[in-house]
């Protein structure tokens, strides 16, 4: 599968667990990734694994620029992806963001985007 397309298939899980049908599997999801279960670690895991393996891929492709240690950067987009899930009334309280709303869910998308696609203090 190319990137790409494994990119779309992850905002759109994404928008589905933050979607509020989806409550009951986004807390388990939130559950399963806060323990120290091995089924979570592993769960976590696999996701950097594949991560990093697309920002490689990207890189490759020229359409990205070369991570300094891929497996870090993954883990730090990775986490940003499961914030809204894992920090939801954090965000809910900090923000005044409900994620059930459209408008909302476009605004962290968003500043989301561009945190990924630019640098937030150039040299």
């Amino acid at each position: 599968m190319r990137p790409v397309a494994i990119g779309v298939r992850i905002v759109a899980l994404k928008h589905d667990l933050l979607d509020s049908d989806a409550v009951p599997f986004g807390a388990y999801v939130r559950r399963v990734l806060l323990s120290e279960d091995t089924a979570g670690l592993h769960w976590f895991q696999r996701t950097v694994d594949e991560a990093a393996q697309q920002l490689t891929q990207r890189a490759d492709m020229q359409i990205a620029r070369r991570a300094t240690d891929p497996q870090v950067t993954a883990a730090m987009i990775v986490i940003l992806g499961y914030a809204p899930l894992i920090l939801r009334p954090q965000l809910k309280h900090a923000l005044r963001l409900d994620f059930d709303d459209e408008n909302d869910r476009a605004r962290w998308a968003e500043a989301q985007t561009e945190l990924l696609s630019s640098a937030l203090y150039p040299a």
